[in-house]
């Protein structure tokens, strides 16, 4: 194989790297779905709370959800008896409810995280210690720079320094 770096070519080793990680980590996400007994839309949902590290209400969670409202009402009714969340009226508007992460969702979601890395760890141990450190070294200056920066990204997901508030990088490799 050729090393032109052309866009397609680096696409094509892109996409087949990130196609295997993938599929090695997909049954270790499954595995945390069910030893939780959660549906997936109520471990997306524990994740996109956990990544907004705020409360959001009903509305705006069905909306992320991409779920109707009366879906993502039944969603987080499972949740509040499970204790995996907190819900409570508005401030302002009782009309509107709104939604947190309690303390049983951030042990889930933290649990979740580090269960991701310590999986990426094992198949990054596989790898021959030259070729570790070569994917080090081809990724620090891609990290380094603005080149992945997105609105779901926070700095502090790029930065690495992420929290249990904030867990975008896990949901977006659970995708």
């Amino acid at each position: 194989m050729s090393q032109s770096g052309g866009v397609e070519e680096t696409f094509r080793t892109v996409h087949e790297f990130l196609t295997r990680l993938s599929c090695a980590l997909d049954a270790d996400a499954m595995d945390d779905l069910i030893e939780t007994e959660l549906g997936f839309t109520h471990y997306k949902a524990l994740l996109i709370l956990s990544r907004h590290g705020n409360a959001l209400s009903v509305n705006e969670l069905a909306d992320e959800l991409h779920l109707s409202l009366a879906a993502a009402g039944r969603a987080v009714d499972k949740l509040v008896g499970l204790s995996m969340v907190s819900r409570r009226e508005d401030e302002h508007d009782r009309r509107i409810k709104r939604v947190s992460l309690a303390e049983g969702g951030e042990k889930a979601v933290a649990l979740s995280i580090r269960r991701r890395e310590d999986s990426v760890r094992d198949v990054i141990a596989k790898l021959p210690s030259d070729l570790r450190a070569d994917l080090n070294s081809a990724l620090l200056p891609i990290l380094a720079g603005d080149y992945l920066s997105t609105p779901m990204c926070s700095d502090d997901v790029r930065t690495g320094s992420a929290t249990q508030g904030s867990a975008a990088a896990t949901s977006a490799a659970a995708r």
